[in-house]
């Protein structure tokens, strides 16, 4: 049998998710008498980027692509309400099914073909996973929307709002294409992780392991903290949206939403994996890095036009990424965490301390949110430097960044 980079890990990864996935779902249905369907049909199309980047061959890949696009007009036919997601969903199918094929058939590629369907397969297993841990946000009755709209408001403007105008101002052909690549952006969030992930293996690279590291801790840790502090998002809570209430009709206190919206606002999971894509984008092309930046920047504006975020989502998210970095490095290399994680963590817990039991020192105290916030952004930086000073690979990074922001 011929030894290929990262397959072992690779499959110990794919069955520990399969696992997790089996107990997450089996306490599901203990504890709240169902089980959560999550789907993302482009995290299916993971599969066909697997194949064009760690197959040897890239014919039976073009193959696959060919047959994907010809099913995806079939589904279409069959049910026109799958739009925009009938491409990922026949890609990612047609893509299962010639690796199926390819390790029944062909003993000699089963190797290969067995490490691209696993490493393809993590992210949607990733997914689901996140998905049911996202589930459990929804046996809190009460959120704190109200309260995450008037902090954003004491910034003495309305970020949602100003991101809605400013695309509303446009050109119509303009507004619908940029909202369209917005809508896109938001969706596709977990291909390019896995994307990153691939092109790491691709390269051979230990990369790989860091940033699969990241993701999954980011999904656990954010998971959790959506219980400290639930909000929805404002697409959610308001029912005028984009149309804002007045912050005469609103007070901070926790307000009853439908338990069907997943409280999965704080901190912007969307925001810190963006963020660690690109940092994770470190030993991979400068063309890979600049489309990282490109990405990330598309995606935050897209977590305010959408109405699934607020300001402080995405505040909070920064140090929350410096920390989740940290961790990662610190359980590849096997260290204790640097003091960037300390640093980002007691950030982190600052924020919800007192948005949670002191939210008036925010909406009552005159500039006290906008101070805080570029505080936040400083301290995430400066977070991230003490940990580039523990790891060459990170400063090289700083370094890169440095180079390809002007």
């Amino acid at each position: 049998r011929v030894r290929i980079y990262g397959q072992r890990p690779i499959l110990v990864l794919f069955c520990a998710g399969l696992l997790s996935l089996t107990l997450l779902n089996l306490a599901e249905w203990m504890f709240i008498h169902a089980l959560s369907v999550s789907f993302d049909p482009w995290a299916l199309a993971a599969l066909l980027v697997a194949q064009f980047l760690l197959e040897q061959d890239r014919r039976a890949a073009w193959i696959t692509c060919a047959i994907g696009i010809a099913l995806s007009f079939v589904l279409l036919r069959w049910q026109p309400s799958l739009g925009g997601f009938a491409e990922p969903i026949s890609l990612g199918i047609t893509s299962f099914t010639v690796l199926c094929i390819t390790m029944l058939i062909w003993p000699e590629r089963r190797d290969r073909a067995q490490l691209v369907l696993a490493a393809g397969l993590l992210v949607v297993i990733g997914q689901q996973i996140s998905g049911v841990g996202q589930y459990f946000t929804t046996t809190e009755a009460m959120t704190f929307d109200h309260r995450a709209y008037l902090v954003d408001l004491s910034l003495g403007f309305n970020p949602v709002g100003v991101v809605l105008s400013a695309i509303e101002a446009m050109p119509e052909f303009l507004n619908t294409s940029v909202m369209h690549l917005l809508h896109l952006t938001y969706a596709t969030i977990m291909l390019m992780m896995a994307s990153v992930v691939l092109l790491h293996l691709r390269n051979q690279s230990t990369g790989w392991s860091l940033a699969l590291a990241a993701f999954l801790l980011a999904g656990a840790a954010g998971g959790t903290l959506y219980h400290v502090f639930p909000a929805a998002g404002p697409f959610f809570a308001f029912a005028t949206f984009p149309e804002l209430p007045l912050t005469s009709a609103l007070t901070p206190a926790p307000a009853v939403l439908d338990p069907h919206y997943i409280r999965n606002c704080m901190p912007s999971l969307h925001v810190t994996l963006a963020l660690l894509i690109v940092i994770n984008t470190n030993g991979l092309s400068r063309t890979v890095s600049t489309f990282a930046i490109i990405f990330a920047s598309s995606t935050i504006i897209a977590t305010l036009a959408l109405g699934q975020h607020y300001l402080i989502d995405l505040i909070v998210a920064a140090p929350f990424t410096s920390a989740i970095q940290a961790m990662a490095r610190s359980i590849v290399s096997s260290k204790w965490p640097s003091p960037g994680f300390w640093i980002g963590s007691a950030c982190v817990a600052g924020w919800l301390f007192v948005l949670v039991t002191h939210v008036e020192w925010f909406l009552e105290v005159p500039g006290f949110t906008l101070i805080a916030s570029a505080l936040t952004l400083v301290v995430s930086v400066f977070a991230y430097t003490v940990d580039a000073r523990n790891s060459p690979a990170a400063k090289r990074d700083l370094i890169r960044w440095a180079a390809i922001a002007p």
